[in-house]
C-alpha cells in the first residue's frame, strides 16, 4: 500500500513539475541572435529585417515572462511607469534637439545607399547655419518667379529619341539623347529642351549609372547640377540630410508623405528668407522638379544626426507608410 501511495503521489507531482517548465521562457538565445545579426548587418547590410524580427521576439518573450511573474496590479503600475517615462523622454528630446518631431522613420528607398526603409532617425534643429549646403543669394522677385515656376509645371531630365522626340524615357536607350522636359499643369503644354533664360534656377541634365540588385547596370537621365545667378551647384554627398514638412499642393503630400527625408542640395536666401532645395540620393532629380514646393526653413524639422537601422519598421507596419519604389536600384555615380 505504501509503495502504491508513493507511486500515485509521484505521478500527481509530475504535471506540476512539467507545468513549471513553461513558467519562464529563456530569452538569452534571442539576445545572442540579435548581437549576431547586428554584427552581420554592420558588415553586410542585408540582415536588417531579421534583426527587426529578432528584436520583436525579444520584446514579446520579455513581456510574457513579466506577465507570468507579476500580478495585474503590478503590471498596471509598470505599464503606467513606462508610459510616463516615454512621455518624459519625448519632452526631453524636443528640448534637447530643438525639433517638434525629433524622431522619424525612413519610409522609402529614395535615400539609398545612405538610408534604408525602416531606419529610425534622430533630428536636430539648431538653425539654418547648421545645415551644410551651398547658400545662394537671390532677390524677392526671383524667389516669387521660382515658386510660381515650381507650382505650375514640372522640369524633368529625360532621355529621348532624336528622330522622334515624342519618345521619351527615364532610361537612356540605345541612340537616345538627354535633355530637359517641361510640362505645364495649367495648359498641358509639353516642351523638350525649353529655354531657361531668365529662370531663377536652371537645371543641367546628364546621365548617371545605376546598378540593379541583380548586379546588372544601366544609365538613367539625371540632373547633374543646377545654376543659380550664374553659379553652378553640384549637390554634394557631404551635405546635410534634412526632414521637412510637405504642403497639400506638393506631389509627395498627395502621395501620402507628410514628411520628406532628403539631402539638402542648395539653400536660396531671399533677404533672410531661406528656402531649401532637396534631393533624394537615389532619385534622378530634385524634389522641385516633381512639383514639390521647396520648403521654407519654417517647414524644416532639422537635420539628421543619428540613424538606428530598421527599428522604425514598427511604425511602418502600423501605418503602412512604406514605399518599395526604386528599392532594386542604386545610383553608382550620381
Amino acid at each position: 500500500m505504501r509503495a502504491n501511495s508513493r507511486r500515485v503521489g509521484k505521478r500527481a507531482r509530475e504535471p506540476e513539475r512539467e507545468a513549471s517548465m513553461f513558467k519562464h521562457i529563456p530569452v538569452w538565445p534571442f539576445y545572442i541572435l540579435f548581437v549576431v545579426f547586428a554584427a552581420m548587418y554592420i558588415v553586410f547590410r542585408y540582415t536588417g529585417p531579421i534583426l527587426f524580427v529578432t528584436l520583436i521576439l525579444i520584446i514579446a518573450v520579455e513581456v510574457i515572462n513579466s506577465l507570468k511573474r507579476s500580478t495585474w496590479k503590478r503590471n498596471l503600475l509598470e505599464l503606467s511607469a513606462i508610459v510616463i517615462a516615454v512621455a518624459l523622454i519625448w519632452v526631453a528630446l524636443i528640448a534637447a534637439t530643438g525639433s517638434t518631431a525629433p524622431v522619424d522613420v525612413v519610409p522609402s528607398c529614395s535615400m539609398l545607399p545612405t538610408l534604408h526603409i525602416g531606419d529610425l532617425i534622430l533630428i536636430r534643429n539648431s538653425g539654418i547655419d547648421s545645415i551644410k549646403a551651398t547658400v545662394v543669394n537671390i532677390t524677392k522677385p526671383q524667389l516669387e518667379s521660382f515658386l510660381n515656376q515650381v507650382s505650375t509645371g514640372a522640369y524633368e531630365c529625360v532621355a529621348f529619341s532624336p528622330s522622334n522626340p515624342s519618345n521619351i524615357s527615364q532610361y537612356v536607350l540605345p541612340g537616345y539623347s538627354v535633355g530637359l522636359y517641361s510640362y505645364s499643369y495649367s495648359t498641358g503644354r509639353a516642351e523638350l529642351n525649353p529655354s531657361q533664360n531668365g529662370d531663377t534656377v536652371r537645371f543641367n541634365c546628364g546621365t548617371a549609372e545605376i546598378r540593379y540588385s541583380n548586379g546588372t547596370t544601366a544609365y538613367e537621365a539625371y540632373t547633374r547640377s543646377i545654376t543659380v545667378n550664374n553659379e553652378t551647384i553640384n549637390g554634394s554627398m557631404n551635405n546635410s540630410i534634412v526632414v521637412y514638412k510637405t504642403v497639400p499642393s506638393d506631389l509627395f503630400y498627395r502621395d501620402g508623405d507628410a514628411y520628406i527625408v532628403h539631402r539638402a542640395y542648395a539653400i536660396l536666401n531671399a533677404s533672410g528668407e531661406y528656402y531649401v532645395l532637396t534631393k533624394g540620393d537615389n532619385n534622378p532629380g530634385l524634389d522641385v522638379q516633381y512639383n514639390n514646393v521647396p520648403p521654407n526653413y519654417s517647414q524644416v524639422e532639422g537635420r539628421v544626426i543619428l540613424t538606428i537601422p530598421y527599428i522604425g519598421y514598427v511604425k511602418i507596419l502600423l501605418d503602412g507608410s512604406s514605399s518599395g519604389a526604386g528599392c532594386n536600384q542604386v545610383f553608382v555615380n550620381g
